[in-house]
């Protein structure tokens, strides 16, 4: 699990909007006349749960009352999860019983059922990654564990999957549409494999969200993938080739303006150790330049060591004072708790020096690119700051336009 909580996961099934997990072998579901292209309403606009939304509502899982107003935060009913299961995933009624809401355990361990039932894949698992797996009811336990393997559910954080939590709209989209065929409606090779989607997006500045950005992996893994645009009717129009470890992880797609043109933009980000954590994660952006074409841009890589040039520890404290003289910045971070009593520096190799691992993790923030990064001195478990650099596009490439540092656990950081 992460270390920090930088991107909202209050959703216990985010990853399925962000992943395409293990989609059933269903029979296809088709966009419908009344559903396909029509606008989601305010509820949803910016919410985690929008792109999962409104593939239900093109698919016709959704009624129109519903996708109207969804209100994705709100406790989803057992009479509309059970209908919305059968219609997803054309399964049989499961008779819902016992109170008007579900709870987050009971919604794993019907949809595990549904999926493991289509797929054969019911092999031995556990819900130790969660600290609160004991919470979980011992008959709920396996199917919480094959779904968190499956990238479908990844808890709120913290190592926590809350299983009483009662289960919101938006989450029980999120899950089923991590189940649907991930290749659904799109035109792509047999030995293809969609992992990532996003569906109802704009690329072609027509005002019109009607095409879709996938992340398309070749089922033999040591061969590369690609990023595909495809238009409303499926057919690819655009491809960039990628490595096969790129599309084997992917995290997430975002489609913003973070040139400042107006037009809207690509982003891929990849998680290289496929672990789900704060190991490294690859970052690519490709610009939309003239006439709706699409280029890779580089994203600047700063020698960080190099800025954060000062770097002394008070041992007998445990704080670093860290100062960067290229923009006179300096910072104190002192190593707290009980996990440092009885901490020996001495094995720290000098001359200190800063270490920033690659990203893991990828946002927009006001309009700018943003990345976040662990940051260290001496080993790796001794983290000194989360550090946030946001870029500008300039000259076709993004540079560091500017950098915060935010305090991580274990540490207390000041800034002087």
């Amino acid at each position: 699990m992460k270390r920090s909580s930088w991107k909202k996961t209050t959703a216990v099934l985010t990853a399925g909007l962000l992943l395409a997990g293990a989609p059933l072998a269903a029979t296809a579901l088709v966009p419908t006349a009344a559903h396909a292209g029509n606008p989601i309403y305010s509820t949803l606009q910016g919410h985690y749960s929008e792109g999962a939304v409104k593939r239900l509502a093109s698919y016709g899982v959704l009624t129109s009352n519903e996708w109207q107003a969804f209100n994705p935060d709100e406790p989803v009913t057992r009479a509309d999860f059970d209908r919305w299961v059968q219609s997803a995933l054309h399964a049989k009624p499961t008779h819902l019983t016992g109170g008007n809401n579900i709870p987050r355990w009971e919604a794993a361990e019907i949809l595990e059922k549904i999926r493991s039932n289509a797929t054969g894949d019911n092999g031995a698992a556990n819900a130790d990654m969660f600290v609160d797996h004991e919470q979980i009811p011992p008959e709920a336990r396996a199917a919480v564990g094959r779904l968190y393997k499956q990238g479908i559910v990844v808890g709120e954080g913290y190592g926590l999957f809350c299983p009483n939590w009662k289960l919101t709209r938006g989450e029980a989209a999120v899950m089923l549409n991590a189940l649907l065929p991930a290749s659904q409606g799109l035109q792509i090779g047999a030995d293809d494999n969609v992992v990532l989607r996003k569906d109802n997006v704009d690329l072609n500045n027509d005002g019109k969200a009607q095409e879709t950005l996938a992340v398309v992996a070749n089922k033999n893994e040591s061969k590369p993938g690609y990023l595909g645009l495809f238009d409303r009717n499926g057919r690819l129009q655009t491809r960039f080739n990628l490595d096969p470890e790129v599309t084997r992880d992917p995290v997430q797609l975002l489609v913003n303006d973070v040139t400042g043109d107006g037009k809207n933009d690509l982003i891929l980000e990849s998680d290289l150790h496929g672990n789900g954590g704060m190991g490294a994660h690859d970052l690519r952006v490709f610009v939309q330049g003239a006439n709706g074409t699409f280029s890779s841009a580089k994203v600047q890589q700063p020698d960080w060591a190099a800025k954060f040039n000062s770097i002394t520890l008070d041992t007998n404290t445990l704080t670093w004072n860290i100062k960067s003289t290229a923009d006179n910045r300096s910072w104190t971070v002192q190593l707290v708790g009980p996990q440092w009593n009885g901490f020996d520096p001495s094995f720290l190799q000098k001359p200190y020096q800063m270490n920033v691992d690659n990203p893991y993790s990828v946002s927009v923030v006001n309009g700018k690119l943003t990345t976040r990064h662990w940051a260290w001195v001496g080993h790796h478990i001794m983290g000194v700051f989360d550090l946030v650099p946001s870029y500008k596009y300039v000259n076709g490439a993004f540079v560091v336009d500017s950098y915060q540092t935010e305090q991580v656990p274990g540490t207390k950081l000041t800034q002087k």
